[in-house]
Order: structure tokens, then C-alpha cells, then sequence
């Protein structure tokens, strides 16, 4: 019995390891997210590059990095961010309205356009990322 209650143990011990494993990762996108909000887009860039490397499938910290590779002027790899985000989730609206601005950054009206196009399909009763890409596109007429 005390080896069950051992073995018990262990295997809570891990999964609770795991769990707190993935609960950092979420407190790392938040506060690369602080950090993008404050404009501090290094510092959210060197967080979002560790969360990435735990996690290399995760479209929104791809997603992250691409919005603050952007803001900070890095447009080759905001380009690749996006690119991977949506890789990984070809519906991410988010990934798909901020592409949409780096194309129009780029002087691609017509991406910008096709991204729009994508998301009018994703959100037929309309989201915000409509509206804010088409605003965007909108200011460039």
C-alpha cells in the first residue's frame, strides 16, 4: 500500500508539474502582452522568442511576435511570425488582420485585400478585426 501511495503521489506531483508548466507559458503571453502594450516590443520580442521555443506550435505567441516585430520595424520577421501563426491556425483572425497591415506597410493593397476577404468569411455577422483592417485599408485610398 505504501508503494501505491508513493506512486500516487509521484504521478500527482507530475501532472501538477505539467499543469504549472503550461500556466507559465500563459503568464508569459501575458506579459508579453503588457510589454507590447507599454511599447517595450524588445522585451516582449526575447519573451515571446522563450514561449515559442516551449511551445513552437502556439499561433498566438507566433501571432505576438509578429505584431511586435512590426512595431518595433522588424517587417521580415513579423512577416515569418505571421506566416507561422498561420501555419498553425489559418483561422486566426488576429494573425490574419495584422498581416493584413504589414502587407499594406509593404505596399500589397491586394494581400491586405485577401486577408480581409478571409476574414469577412470567418465572421460573417462582422469582428473587429474586420473593421480595423478595412480601416486600414480604407486610410491607404
Amino acid at each position: 500500500m505504501k508503494h501505491f501511495i508513493f506512486l500516487l503521489a509521484l504521478i500527482l506531483g507530475s501532472s501538477t508539474a505539467i499543469a504549472a508548466g503550461y500556466y507559465d507559458l500563459d503568464e508569459e503571453l501575458k506579459s508579453a502582452d503588457l510589454l507590447i502594450d507599454k511599447e517595450h516590443y524588445k522585451q516582449a520580442i526575447d519573451k515571446l522568442k522563450d514561449a515559442i521555443k516551449s511551445d513552437p506550435d502556439n499561433a498566438d505567441a507566433w501571432n505576438l511576435l509578429g505584431y511586435a516585430s512590426r512595431k518595433k520595424g522588424d517587417l521580415e520577421q513579423s512577416a515569418e511570425a505571421y506566416g507561422n501563426a498561420l501555419r498553425i491556425d489559418p483561422e486566426h483572425k488576429d494573425a490574419l488582420e495584422y498581416q493584413g497591415e504589414l502587407f499594406l506597410m509593404l505596399g500589397d493593397k491586394a494581400a491586405a485585400q485577401s486577408n480581409l476577404a478571409k476574414l469577412n468569411s470567418l465572421c460573417p455577422a462582422g469582428c473587429e478585426q474586420i473593421e480595423e483592417l478595412a480601416k486600414a485599408i480604407a486610410a491607404q485610398e
